[in-house]
């Protein structure tokens, strides 16, 4: 089954892959996956090396069947053999007029189960795994090396109730703009955390907000897209 999809979140997983959400043309929630290896960098390109597949393209993909497992109840398995093809990527207009219309109100709304700690929540719980909320205020942004020699991102934001969370993020272009401006542009990570909060409370801030693979026994929350007009990497 062909359907076209508007890409709303690339997110960095574990090496090479990462995780792909959208929203149909009948605005419901899809997660295309590939069950078998999972979504690898290299499938976001097309035959000519261009990324087809990131935030706010539309791009159509050949799908199978689902695969929920909840709360991930938006999994549905892609035909690898079909290649994605770009229809076209949205303009900012019609970014900000996608986020509106896919808005949650808080992020409580989102999953239809109880968050604890603001942090997670617990196994099998949950009707969906992602949604969208606009940020309040975002009280601090997180750039930092951990132990491991891993890099950390947080925001900590207040949504439009008023609710505070800290939150991981996996955000592919993100990540990207904060891992070029410490190495291209040799700035220190606290200086880059500290631009990007002011320049996220001088816009408007969409927030992907949405649950990680089973961890530890329950499912964490984390920050899967970074939206923000006008756009906090230029």
């Amino acid at each position: 089954m062909k359907k076209r999809v508007v890409i709303t979140d690339l997110s960095r997983m574990e090496g090479d892959r990462v995780c792909i959400f959208g929203i149909d043309e009948e605005r419901r929630p899809i997660r295309p996956v590939i069950s078998y290896r999972g979504i690898r960098e290299r499938d976001l390109f097309d035959e000519e090396g261009n990324q087809i597949i990131k935030p706010f393209a539309e791009v159509e993909f050949d799908f199978l069947h689902p695969l929920p497992k909840p709360p991930h109840t938006e999994d549905w398995e892609i035909n690898t053999i079909y290649k994605p093809r770009l229809i076209k990527n949205l303009s900012e207009d019609e970014r900000k007029v996608f986020l509106e219309e896919v808005l949650d109100g808080s992020v409580k709304e989102i999953f239809g189960a109880v968050i604890h700690e603001n942090r997670y929540i617990n196994p099998w719980e949950g009707e969906r795994s992602l949604g969208t909320v606009k940020a309040k205020e975002v009280l601090f942004v997180r750039y930092s090396m951990e132990e491991e020699g891993k890099c950390d991102y947080r925001i900590r934001f207040s949504d439009m109730n008023g609710d505070i969370y800290n939150l991981k993020v996996t955000d592919c272009a993100f990540r990207r703009h904060c891992d070029l401006e410490r190495i291209q542009n040799q700035k220190s990570m606290g200086l880059i955390g500290a631009e990007l909060q002011r320049r996220f409370n001088q816009s408007k801030v969409y927030l992907r907000v949405g649950l990680a693979r089973l961890f530890k026994d329950v499912y964490w929350l984390q920050i899967s897209g970074v939206h923000t007009f006008p756009d906090h990497r230029v």
